[in-house]
């Protein structure tokens, strides 16, 4: 969607593989939200694409495998102007929610077993 902020559209989008994007569109995505990769390989990709903000290779994995355990996602946002890590990258975990049930089944199912 180009120009999409502008017009007020929101989009999501998922992927496996961050090649899988042109680079302008790349770079006009306001937040990546990156969940755990235990490959070297993928790890590197993502820092390729994604982790310019960082240094170096080494630092962004420590702060990834960091901020990536126990189900949380490394948020980049695209949007911050002062190009400091602390106000660029973050980490994010959703909250869990109850199953989602149909409420005679649930009453029904704690009834019989």
């Amino acid at each position: 969607v180009k120009y999409g902020r502008h017009v007020g559209i929101n989009l999501l989008m998922t992927q496996q593989y961050p090649s899988m994007l042109e680079p302008q569109l790349r770079e006009s995505i306001d937040y990546y939200f990156i969940s755990r990769e235990c490959k070297y390989s993928n790890r590197r990709r993502i820092y390729d694409f994604y982790g310019g903000i960082f240094p170096n290779f080494e630092f962004f994995e420590q702060v990834f495998m960091e901020m990536t355990t126990n189900y949380r996602f490394m948020v980049i946002d695209n949007r911050a102007n002062t190009g400091r890590i602390e106000d660029t990258v973050f980490w994010y975990k959703a909250n869990l929610h109850p199953p989602y049930n149909a409420k005679k089944f649930f009453t029904w199912k704690q009834l019989n077993y």
